[in-house]
């Protein structure tokens, strides 16, 4: 109470910390519900499906998981272009602009991070990647239901969410990958220069909209806080200080994974040259 009398801007987490329930938790709760829910049963099926069809699979609940990737991913990618595009133009509406889109991508993401805490704990990954991934995860829906319960600055939560144009092509990759036909991976069906153009477009989306965006998004942020203070005066701690420093661990993340995604597009490059000169094409490597 003393804050808000001082005009400090109380963020969701010090509201449930003094008891105060946003009335935003109300209207949000279906959405919510229906976000899980749907993603929840999805995945089920996509789940037994693979232990059916890939019963050799070395794993199921990470090819399960990329099943229904397929489809969310392109949707939280359109959701968040969509947002940033209506919402960049003024620094109100990039600090306090609402939009159906913005809505649907944040709660789809926030969803999505939540039920995805345990299934990647499943996942077969290295313990030092996983750790890394849970921050990022843990990280995001404590900035993502911020978002969502003030209504603030959900455009510097879309601008970040552009960087899942990428994933869909990872997706695309990894599935090639690790699904199969007749004994084979789907790699093996799939044209050489067609595999290659998804390598070209994942180290392109990667570049743009992960090495180039977050750059961009710091940048921009801090230029509205330095143009206009009362974006900062009527920010909360987690506005602050946790939304920057998120984007800028995401920065450090892709530069990391940059690296093998760069080897993989060149070995798939070299593949559509052994395919060329009538060779077959390499088996890929775990940079792939």
């Amino acid at each position: 109470r003393a804050a808000l009398m001082a005009g400090a801007v109380p963020s969701v987490w010090e509201l449930w910390l003094g008891g105060v329930l946003p009335p935003e938790a109300v209207w949000l709760a279906p959405s919510f519900v229906f976000y899980s829910v749907a993603q929840v049963v999805t995945f089920i099926p996509c789940y037994a499906w693979v232990r059916i069809a890939w019963p050799g699979a070395k794993d199921p609940w990470a090819l399960a998981d990329t099943i229904v990737s397929l489809a969310v991913f392109p949707l939280l990618a359109y959701s968040a272009i969509s947002h940033c595009w209506q919402t960049h133009e003024t620094v109100d509406r990039r600090w306090r602009g609402l939009t159906p889109e913005g809505h649907l991508h944040m709660t789809l993401y926030l969803t999505r991070q939540i039920l995805h805490l345990p299934v990647q704990w499943m996942q077969k990954m290295p313990k030092k990647h996983l750790m890394m991934m849970s921050m990022h995860h843990v990280l995001s829906i404590i900035c993502y239901a911020n978002g969502l319960l003030t209504g603030r600055m959900q455009f510097w939560g879309c601008l970040d969410g552009c960087c899942e144009m990428s994933t869909i092509f990872l997706n695309n990759l990894y599935m090639c990958k690790e699904a199969s036909w007749k004994g084979k991976e789907l790699k093996e069906y799939v044209p050489a220069s067609l595999y290659a153009l998804n390598g070209f477009l994942l180290w392109m989306s990667f570049l743009v909209f992960r090495l180039a965006l977050f750059p961009f998004w710091l940048c921009h942020w801090y230029r509205d806080i330095h143009d206009f203070p009362g974006t900062w005066e009527r920010s909360s701690f987690i506005e602050r200080y946790v939304y920057p420093c998120v984007t800028l661990l995401l920065l450090v993340l892709s530069i990391i994974w940059f690296v093998p995604v760069t080897r993989g597009f060149i070995k798939a490059l070299k593949g559509v040259s052994g395919d060329t000169n009538g060779k077959s094409r390499e088996k890929p490597g775990k940079a792939e």
